[in-house]
């Protein structure tokens, strides 16, 4: 039975279930840095670019990368960086923005204007929590800006969010 709590979420995966525990062991067994330190790393070094808009773990071939966004609220081009898992950029691109990245603009002014970093937000959603950060978006939905995270858990992936204008976490879509 499906129970709508609150705020509709797309939660559409991108590893397949079998990958889950063995990436989980992959990340445990890097040491640092962690995905969450890498996003801290990227939002010190990349601030006078923007702020980040989504970040993302990718793996291919059991390599672990990070698909980074940056924007501005007052630029429509998103700076997209490619790191590997120590951190270094293998790829560093501009690109304008599109009609999918609105709901990323809109949050992302809403992010501006009570000033969060996403690390903040993410570190909010996790709370005490145990685990890997593998994904973080801004989105905007239904008149309320937010940070959505997905967490890789021993047990297996967490979808979490975190309202931008309260910084409180917001309940979300859950099934039974």
């Amino acid at each position: 039975m499906k129970y709508l709590i609150w705020l509709p979420l797309m939660l559409a995966s991108t590893l397949p279930a079998q990958a889950v525990p063995r990436l989980y062991e992959q990340l445990a067994s890097n040491g640092p840095p962690t995905p969450l330190q890498i996003l801290r790393q990227v939002e010190q070094h990349y601030q006078h670019e923007g702020r980040i808009v989504e970040f993302e773990l990718e793996v291919e071939k059991g390599v672990i990368t990070y698909e980074i966004s940056l924007a501005r609220s007052d630029d429509n081009n998103f700076l997209e960086l490619t790191l590997d898992a120590s951190g270094k950029v293998l790829d560093r691109e501009r690109e304008p923005g599109e009609m999918d990245d609105e709901s990323e603009l809109e949050a992302l002014a809403a992010l501006e204007d009570q000033d969060w970093q996403v690390s903040q937000l993410v570190e909010r959603a996790i709370g005490q929590q145990q685990g890997y950060l593998i994904e973080a978006q801004l989105e905007h939905n239904i008149g309320i800006s937010y940070l959505e995270v997905e967490l890789l858990t021993e047990k297996g992936k967490r979808k979490l969010a975190v309202d931008l204008a309260t910084g409180e976490p917001l309940p979300i879509l859950q099934w039974d």
